[in-house]
């Protein structure tokens, strides 16, 4: 199975959205950017009586998501590989807890 998080990636580098030089801070303006808009729709979903989650909000969860993926790719950083070690620090909280 194809990396879904550097596919992604290397779209967003085809679109010239992510270059070479981009920094770190300029990604985390992204990123607050995207959240602002997750934040809207939720409000709107709330108040416009919407089904949660709607469409829209989904959309600018994945975002949010996808921001934070991008600016670990472009450090050099295996999303999945920090996602897989993520999971067995969770198992181990959990194994933890349980005794």
């Amino acid at each position: 199975m194809k990396n879904i998080y550097k596919e992604h990636y290397r779209v967003i580098c085809e679109r010239g959205m992510i270059t070479p030089t981009t920094t770190s801070h300029e990604f985390m303006i992204k990123l607050e950017e995207e959240y602002e808009e997750l934040l809207n729709e939720y409000a709107d979903d709330l108040h416009m009586n919407k089904r949660f989650p709607s469409r829209e909000f989904i959309q600018e969860g994945v975002d949010v998501m996808m921001v934070i993926a991008n600016m670990l790719t472009h450090l050099g950083i295996s999303v999945e590989g920090e996602i897989r070690k993520n999971i067995e620090t969770q198992k181990q909280r959990c194994a933890v807890q349980v005794k």
